[in-house]
């Protein structure tokens, strides 16, 4: 589904995973595909010419597989300080990014987004500075964000700061979904093998 190649994405994987217990980037979403590729792939067939993994320096060793597939799409971007939080992890990897139009802001743990819903944001994201899934109320990712506001989260000095509070000076376009893969936070083991037991069901 290639809509727009002036879309990049930013993945964001720097965290320790200590509530999971193992690393998320390489866990199996499917037989022989990680998690990490999951989501690659989401962008790379949604036409993204541009594909930035955030990841802390332990997740280097994670990324051969990736690497090895989509060599020529990925920049890989360290934040050799992500107790910081989520907001310096983001600093961090729109600084590789910040001459692109629009940015997919997609967390690592959010596996099971739907491209149609990469199409929606994208269509109906309108003069409004970013665009937020919402299924059944809920608000969810990934966001999608424009230049101007990639330039407004780089020139803020703290990093110490929520992303959902920086939002809120920002005019928001809230896009009704039908996919309940945008409200999909896997943080945990038990949330993990929940999830994989109901994607079974379902396949």
């Amino acid at each position: 589904m290639i809509l727009d190649n002036r879309c990049a994405a930013l993945i964001l994987a720097a965290g320790k995973s200590q509530r999971m217990g193992a690393s998320k980037l390489m866990l199996e979403y499917a037989e022989g595909l990680s998690i990490l590729n999951q989501i690659i792939t989401l962008y790379k067939d949604f036409g993204c010419q541009i594909i930035a993994i955030v990841i802390n320096p332990e997740g280097q060793r994670c990324l051969d597989q990736a690497i090895a597939l989509f060599v020529d799409k990925l920049q890989i971007v360290v934040n050799y300080n992500p107790d910081r939080g989520r907001f310096s992890s983001v600093k961090t990897g729109l600084e590789a990014l910040k001459n692109e139009p629009y940015v997919f802001l997609h967390n690592v743990d959010n596996p099971a987004v739907k491209p149609e819903t990469l199409k929606l944001l994208f269509e109906n994201l309108g003069s409004a500075d970013l665009a937020i899934p919402c299924y059944e109320g809920k608000g969810g990712h990934p966001v999608l964000i424009k230049r101007e506001l990639v330039h407004a989260i780089l020139a803020h000095e703290t990093e110490d700061l929520s992303l959902r509070n920086f939002f809120q000076d920002f005019k928001k376009s809230k896009i009704n979904v039908g996919d309940p893969g945008v409200i999909v936070n896997l943080n945990t083991m038990n949330e993990f093998l929940e999830w994989k037991e109901k994607l079974g069901t379902q396949s």
